[in-house]
């Protein structure tokens, strides 16, 4: 199973992550889907600008602490 927003590498999205959301960038995503990088202004959590994610279990996670993240369309 893969994600279906983070293998579109340049897509605007929302992100959702320890109770912040805040507008983000898909700007690396592997081919199979499952991981990607995300580029925003701020910080989420721990993360200062960027965040790798990971499609696990039906789910978004952070890379590092494994923790779950929302990831959401930006409205065209």
């Amino acid at each position: 199973m893969k994600g279906d927003l983070i293998e579109r590498r340049g897509e605007q999205v929302f992100v959702t992550y320890k109770g912040k959301t805040m507008r983000a960038m898909v700007t690396l995503a592997s081919p199979n889907g499952i991981s990607a990088i995300i580029m925003f202004d701020g910080m989420l959590g721990a993360y200062l600008g960027a965040m790798p994610i990971l499609f696990k279990d039906g789910r978004y996670i952070d890379l590092i602490e494994e923790q779950p993240l929302v990831v959401t369309p930006y409205p065209s």
